[in-house]
C-alpha cells in the first residue's frame, strides 16, 4: 500500500473549507495534486463543529478514520465574526484543538500547519479575554466575551486571534512543533471578500472600514489572493520558517505598525 492512503500527493486537512479562504485553498491544493479532507460544519468530508469539545475530538477521530496512514499538512482556517462567545470557541479553542488534536497525525516526510489569524490581530483587545483562552480556561473566557459592551463586536473578534497569534509564537518554537520538524505558521489577510465579512454590511460600511483600515496595494483581496502564502507555508520548500505570521493585507499592517518594529527587540537584547 502506498504510503499515502489516497495515492499520488499529499493529504491536507483544511477546516472551514465549504466557503470563503478555506474552499478557494482546498480548490488550488487539488488543482496540484494534493489530497484535501475538508472539514466544516456541512457540505464537507468531515462535518463537525468545532465550537464544541464533541466536534473538536471528532474531528481528530474522522481524519484518523480516512488517513489511517497519516496526513502532510494541517490548514486551521475555521472561523467566525460574531459578537457572542462562538467567536472565542472556534476561533481560538477550535483552532487550537484542531493544530494540537491533528499534530501526531503529521507524516515524518515534510510536515507542516498553517493556522489564518486575521489583521485583526493589531487591533484593540480585552485582555481578559486573550489571557483567558492562553491559559486554556475556556469557561471565562466566554463569559468574558458574553459580558462586553454590545458593540464591542469586534473586541471580541481581535481578541480570539490576538490569542491565537500568540499561541503560535509561543508553541511553533517547542520540542513538539519545530523539535519534530513541523513548521507552524500564520497567514493573517486584511479585508476579503467572504460571506462572514460581507455578512450585515452596507456598501457604507466597508468603505468606512476601508477608510479606517486601508490596503494600499490592491484594495480589498478575494480569497484567491490569500492562497499563494497558504500553498507557500504548507510546501516541502519551507524548511526553515516557523513561528511567522505573515500580513497578506496589501500594505496595511505596515501602515497600522509603521516602519520601526524592531525597537522592542533591541531593547531586549540590550538586556541579556
Amino acid at each position: 500500500m502506498p504510503d499515502n492512503d489516497f495515492g499520488e500527493g499529499r493529504t491536507i486537512v483544511v477546516t472551514g473549507a465549504a466557503s470563503g479562504i478555506g474552499a478557494a485553498t482546498a480548490k488550488h491544493l487539488r488543482a496540484q495534486g494534493d489530497h484535501v479532507i475538508g472539514v466544516d460544519l456541512a457540505g464537507v468530508d468531515v462535518s463537525v463543529d468545532l465550537a464544541t469539545l464533541t466536534g473538536r475530538a471528532a474531528i481528530v477521530d474522522a481524519i484518523r478514520d480516512l488517513a489511517p496512514h497519516g496526513i502532510d499538512g494541517i490548514v486551521a482556517n475555521a472561523g467566525v465574526h460574531r459578537r457572542d462567545a462562538m467567536t472565542v470557541r472556534v476561533n481560538y479553542f477550535g483552532a487550537i484543538a484542531s493544530l494540537e488534536g491533528l499534530r501526531p497525525l503529521l507524516r515524518l516526510d515534510a510536515p507542516r500547519a498553517v493556522l489564518i489569524t486575521s489583521r485583526a490581530v493589531l487591533l484593540p483587545v480585552d485582555d481578559g479575554v486573550v489571557e483567558a483562552c492562553l491559559a486554556g480556561n475556556e469557561g471565562r473566557a466566554v463569559s468574558l466575551v458574553d459580558a462586553l459592551p454590545g458593540d464591542a463586536e469586534h473586541t471580541a473578534y481581535a481578541s480570539s486571534k490576538r490569542a491565537a497569534g500568540r499561541w503560535l509564537r509561543r508553541t511553533a518554537p517547542t520540542a513538539e512543533w519545530a523539535g519534530a520538524g513541523i513548521p507552524l505558521n500564520a497567514v493573517a489577510p486584511g479585508w476579503v471578500n467572504t460571506p462572514m465579512t460581507v455578512r450585515d454590511r452596507t456598501p457604507a460600511d466597508v468603505a468606512r472600514v476601508m477608510a479606517a483600515r486601508p490596503m494600499p496595494l490592491g484594495g480589498r483581496a478575494e480569497s484567491t489572493d490569500i492562497v499563494p502564502a497558504i500553498a507557500f507555508f504548507l510546501s516541502p520548500a519551507n524548511t526553515r520558517i516557523t513561528g511567522q505570521t505573515l500580513f497578506v493585507d496589501g500594505g496595511g499592517e505596515t501602515l497600522m505598525c509603521q516602519e520601526d518594529i524592531w525597537n522592542g527587540a533591541a531593547r531586549d537584547e540590550q538586556r541579556m
